[in-house]
Formats: C-alpha cells, sequence, structure tokens
C-alpha cells in the first residue's frame, strides 16, 4: 500500500468516524431525522470509498509474490466488492427512507 492510499483510508475512516458520532448523536428512539439519515448515508459511502482504496491497493500488488498470497489478496478483494455490493443495497434502503421520513404525516 502507497503512502498516498493510506493517507486516503485514514480521511475515509475519519469521514466515517464522525458520520457514525453524528448518526448516533441525532437519532433518538424511533424518530428518524433527515439528519440522521444523512450521516447514514455518509457513513455507508465512506466505507464503501475506504474498501475501493482497499482493493486498488491490493490490485496493484505486483512484484512477485508467493502463490498463497496470491489466494489470499483474491479472497480480500472479493470480500470488499461484496461488502460494497452490500453497501450499495443499504444505501438504497436509505434513500427509501430519506424520501418516507420527508413525507408529511398521514392525517387522521
Amino acid at each position: 500500500s502507497s503512502m498516498w492510499d493510506s493517507c486516503i483510508m485514514a480521511v475515509n475512516q475519519l469521514d466515517a468516524y464522525f458520520s457514525m458520532v453524528g448518526m448516533f448523536n441525532e437519532i433518538r428512539q424511533e424518530d428518524i431525522s433527515d439528519k440522521a439519515v444523512s450521516y447514514l448515508a455518509d457513513w455507508l459511502m465512506s466505507m464503501k470509498a475506504t474498501n475501493a482504496v482497499n482493493i486498488r491497493s491490493l490490485s496493484s500488488l505486483t512484484k512477485t509474490i508467493d502463490p498463497k498470497t496470491k489466494v489470499h489478496i483474491e479472497i480480500l478483494k472479493a470480500h470488499y466488492t461484496n461488502l460494497n455490493k452490500r453497501i450499495d443495497s443499504e444505501l438504497e434502503k436509505v434513500a427509501a427512507l430519506k424520501i418516507t421520513s420527508k413525507k408529511p404525516a398521514a392525517k387522521k
């Protein structure tokens, strides 16, 4: 992993941390605010960005390495790719939640 990738990952992790802190500070029991949903989406997007950096770093390993190490690298890349697919799925749910949180309550 290059120094640049390490710096990018650190920044992404800090973004994710502050999004998580904001999310926990905004969410009240069964009261989902637009701000809390935004923090959740930001947190998921930060995690996805970190995974992308990890995939790129693993893909850049071109030196001759042990075949067993190559197998583990492919497993890790598949793990991060699968995790990003799951994050995309969760982001779709968060987008739907964001839409429903903006709708006015039904009149009785």
